[in-house]
């Protein structure tokens, strides 16, 4: 089978770059043909077995790309005229957006004349999507969408309403990352409530070390020790952190001001606690300004790491915060920290209490705020045997629930199957009745 998966990939980073990548190689390694589109502008080029498109960077490439998107609407428009009307009014709500879409309308038409995937696998309820679901439905290939963050929250516009339900129209299946981002779709979108289905994010698991290896608390407990050694931490030490993009809506500036509480009103846990600042992002200089000016010896800025080293983070950490004051979807972040033995304490965002079962896995706060933050640290920080328990059931859970080896081939792959057969179904009934 051949797959054209569009959205986000690197040199971009994120969550839905790691969906993108974690699908793309499960489906590689048992066999389908990959291929990603990614959405800005670039030169295209091959990773391992994937060929990455690129939007054109030249001025005369993104002509020719738009002279082509044109000529799709035109097509469009004579063979269903009644959707090109909808997508038209969805459009012209936002007019900037109408260039960007006949353009990506255009390539996508260049990159299935080029690769001839049997599925479109699209990422957010956008333009993107949109321009993909036209040109998916005049050249009959089914079409997925997964919705992800902040398409799956009710829109800020009626622009952004018409935009999402006519790509919801010209897609196959929506996935879903939790069953309550699903209830909200169903509320908003009622007509297309039956094509929203869950599929939670996933990571693989096969190569992943301490799934592997750890059969049990204590054999974690001492990888953890071991871990913290080599990175040059005190094992006895309490390791916190966090991981992510270094901006003020993340949530890190509550954790520096709790870290701040804790060495000012709790020394002796203080003392224990190392908290590392994992990423990078725009706020990254005013948070080393601000791990100066507090003076806290127990907070070190990291920075951005590769994969691997920040698989090793996790590793040593015993407790992931995720303050985030962002609608988040399903960070990929809290299973990378359940693969490696880590609970996490979350800030409230929809779904959360899907993901991150309380006290079994870690602890979802009841609001946003640094002062049940820093409760929650000195709480838990003085119940180490609960940490650890909490550590080996997220390590338990991810095996059970959030595997990529299980999820891609289990509902996945089935799923692009089964739109497969009902589409050359329609088309042999189609034929069947046109004789």
């Amino acid at each position: 089978m051949r797959v054209l998966i569009v959205g986000p990939y690197y040199p971009d980073i994120g969550g839905v770059t790691s969906y993108v990548h974690n699908l793309a190689l499960e489906l590689i390694i048992h066999g389908h043909s990959v291929a990603i589109f990614q959405t800005r502008p670039g030169k295209d080029y091959l990773w391992a077995k994937l060929k990455v498109y690129r939007l054109p960077y030249t001025l005369q490439r993104r002509i020719r790309a738009f002279a082509k998107g044109l000529l799709v609407l035109v097509r469009f428009s004579i063979s269903d005229l009644r959707g090109f009307i909808k997508v038209s009014k969805s459009l012209l709500l936002k007019p900037r957006e109408v260039l960007r879409f006949l353009i990506i309308m255009g390539r996508v038409y260049e990159i299935i004349n080029d690769f001839s995937p049997h599925i479109i696998h699209s990422n957010h309820l956008s333009t993107r999507s949109l321009a993909c679901g036209v040109v998916s439905r005049i050249l009959g290939i089914p079409m997925v969408i997964t919705a992800h963050g902040y398409d799956t929250s009710p829109p800020s516009s009626l622009g952004e309403y018409l935009l999402r339900n006519i790509v919801l129209n010209y897609t196959d299946r929506a996935i879903v990352l939790t069953k309550t981002k699903r209830r909200i779709l169903e509320l908003l979108y009622v007509f297309y409530s039956s094509k929203v289905i869950v599929i939670p994010n996933c990571i693989p698991c096969k190569n992943t070390l301490v799934i592997r290896t750890v059969r049990n608390n204590e054999e974690l407990l001492v990888l953890k020790k071991e871990t913290k050694m080599r990175l040059g931490i005190d094992p006895r030490n309490i390791v916190i952190a966090f991981l992510g993009r270094i901006n003020r809506r993340k949530g890190v500036f509550d954790i520096l001001e709790c870290a701040k509480n804790i060495c000012q009103s709790k020394k002796e846990l203080c003392s224990k606690m190392k908290i590392l600042i994992v990423g990078s992002g725009k706020d990254k200089e005013l948070v080393e300004k601000s791990i100066e000016e507090l003076k806290v010896p127990n907070v070190m800025f990291i920075g951005s790491v590769d994969k691997v080293t920040k698989n090793i983070i996790l590793r040593a950490t015993d407790l992931l915060l995720l303050p985030t004051y962002h609608d988040e979807a399903f960070p990929t972040v809290i299973l990378e920290a359940y693969a490696e033995g880590t609970p996490v304490i979350a800030y409230p965002f929809l779904g959360a209490n899907e993901i991150i079962e309380k006290g079994v896995t870690g602890f979802v706060l009841h609001g946003r705020n640094v002062r049940l933050l820093c409760e929650m640290l000195y709480d838990i920080c003085n119940k180490m045997s609960m940490l650890n328990k909490m550590g080996f059931n997220a390590l338990v859970h991810i095996k059970k629930k959030y595997c990529c080896e299980h999820l891609v081939h289990k509902r996945i792959v089935p799923m692009y199957r089964d739109l497969l057969a009902q589409r050359c179904k329609a088309v042999s009934e189609w034929k069947h009745n046109d004789d």
